[in-house]
């Protein structure tokens, strides 16, 4: 065959075949590229395996497990900081909780201060403060001047100065007074001029 007067499209054909067969020959021949070592498990080492009769593990090296379990250990302790955090994160959420609460309270006290009296230890029931400012009158028809929660009221006897307090009777020296609620109950309110 004369190759000279022939064209490369013409010689391509005839060729390609031979290039394809001899690199396909070189790439099987070639030794295979370094891998990771591995382990070989058997059948009889896993017991009653369904699987193949070998199973390559792989084994990374020991620097590479060391840098897995520092990662791990960063990630728990991470983890623990962030849980930690978030505990103390609620309980600061509690403790404002409850400083407001007892910010409301107190306001509602001072409020309501001179309106009732807090419960004693003794048995007092949450009754309003009261006071005897004046007791006048003649023997027939006593009156008084109340101070009930800060605000005064003249009263006789019978009389109600509140909706749940009826004056039950007045004297030279006190003034007995009945209530209603929170329960009933009757008081004695000495008279102590100043």
């Amino acid at each position: 065959m004369d190759f000279k007067n022939m064209s490369l499209k013409s010689i391509l054909p005839i060729l390609l075949p031979g290039i394809l067969f001899v690199g396909l020959l070189i790439w099987k021949l070639s030794p295979a590229p370094p891998t990771a070592p591995t382990a070989v498990l058997r059948q009889q080492d896993v017991g009653a395996s369904t699987g193949p009769s070998e199973i390559p593990l792989n084994v990374g090296a020991p620097q590479e497990d060391a840098a897995i379990q520092q990662q791990l250990d960063r990630d728990r302790q991470e983890q623990k900081q962030t849980k930690d955090l978030k505990i103390k994160l609620e309980q600061t959420n509690l403790e404002l909780e409850q400083e407001k609460a007892l910010a409301q309270i107190n306001k509602l006290k001072k409020e309501n201060r001179g309106a009732f009296n807090e419960p004693a230890v003794e048995g007092q029931h949450n009754l309003p403060e009261i006071r005897v400012d004046y007791i006048g009158g003649d023997s027939v028809k006593k009156e008084a001047i109340l101070s009930i929660g800060g605000t005064s009221y003249q009263v006789k006897e019978k009389s109600n100065p509140a909706a749940d307090i009826q004056v039950v009777s007045i004297s030279d020296s006190s003034v007995t007074l009945h209530f209603s609620a929170p329960e009933e109950l009757t008081k004695t309110i000495d008279y102590k001029p100043e």
